[in-house]
């Protein structure tokens, strides 16, 4: 939707002609929603710089392309094959619990001619007379026959299709396989691959949910905090430069767990011997906090 002041509107958000984030568009009500409430639909406007600059509203999203305003789903590219797992899972749930039944059929033989035919006809037949047991013993009437009906054991091919879907969903979502399902059957090597590749897809979801969630809630914290005169920042408030450098912070997140922790140390060695790294580094990536190591 176009406005009048030459900005667009995309999934209520506004946007001007260079695409950088305006204002919501927020409603009282959710939209097409049935005639439940009494209120009329009515759309409010929300800044999301206010005039001092600050942030009015947080857009917590992942964006994969310039024009995804809101972002994706997490799961959204995968939606359609989780329902067919499901699918898939129920079906093969049901197959097994009707292979499990056990079935018996009373089948009357009369393909050959018997003076018993022509006698007085016996009672009819009650099953409820009959039953299964360890060691029982039933006399049926003549011409009685019992059969039954063998569940077909064959070799299900659920788990190769199950392995299949899950292998799209994690290529889709960027898990490797063996992280998705947490089965490491294979070498170390593969096994420690798996595990890199999904801290990869991790970090950058951190990445994206700490630039628009947690700096932010950390830079209006700071804010009030110089502003009240709790916290004493000198040149926070008249150069950007200095208010850059005071609200800057180091978040830290929960460490990739490692497979073979003698290899991990020997790395962490190397690198800080080589200069590529450095001890406090290496202890971020251990999780522990590096004033704590050296002063223990």
């Amino acid at each position: 939707m176009l406005l009048p002041n030459g900005n667009r509107v995309v999934n209520g958000i506004e946007v001007d002609r260079a695409g950088r984030l305006q204002a919501l568009h927020v409603s009282n009500k959710i939209w097409n929603e049935p005639q439940t409430v009494q209120a009329e639909l009515e759309w409010r406007r929300v800044r999301f710089f206010g005039e001092n600059g600050n942030q009015n509203a947080l857009m917590i999203a992942f964006d994969t392309r310039a024009d995804m305003f809101r972002g994706a789903p997490f799961l959204s590219p995968v939606i359609e094959t989780l329902k067919q797992i499901a699918r898939l899972s129920e079906a093969e749930l049901t197959s097994a619990i009707i292979k499990s039944f056990f079935s018996l059929f009373f089948t009357q033989n009369s393909t050959s001619l018997d003076i018993n035919q022509i006698l007085p006809q016996e009672e009819e037949l009650n099953l409820k007379e009959y039953k299964l047991g360890a060691g029982t013993l039933n006399a049926l009437p003549r011409n009685v026959d019992v059969k039954s009906v063998e569940s077909n054991n064959a070799q299900s091919t659920f788990e190769i299709f199950l392995n299949s879907f899950i292998k799209q969903v994690g290529a889709a979502l960027g898990i490797p396989f063996e992280v998705l399902l947490q089965n490491y059957n294979a070498s170390y090597s593969a096994s420690r691959a798996a595990l890199l590749q999904a801290e990869q897809t991790f970090k950058q979801r951190r990445a994206a949910f700490v630039q628009d969630f947690c700096q932010p809630i950390y830079e209006n914290f700071l804010i009030e905090a110089v502003a009240s005169d709790r916290i004493n920042a000198p040149g926070f408030f008249e150069d950007p430069v200095k208010r850059y450098c005071w609200s800057a912070a180091d978040w830290r997140r929960e460490v990739m767990p490692g497979i073979d922790a003698l290899k991990d140390a020997n790395a962490a060695k190397v690198r800080i011997e080589t200069g590529i790294s450095s001890r406090k580094i290496e202890c971020i990536r251990l999780g522990n906090d590096y004033d704590e190591v050296c002063s223990g």
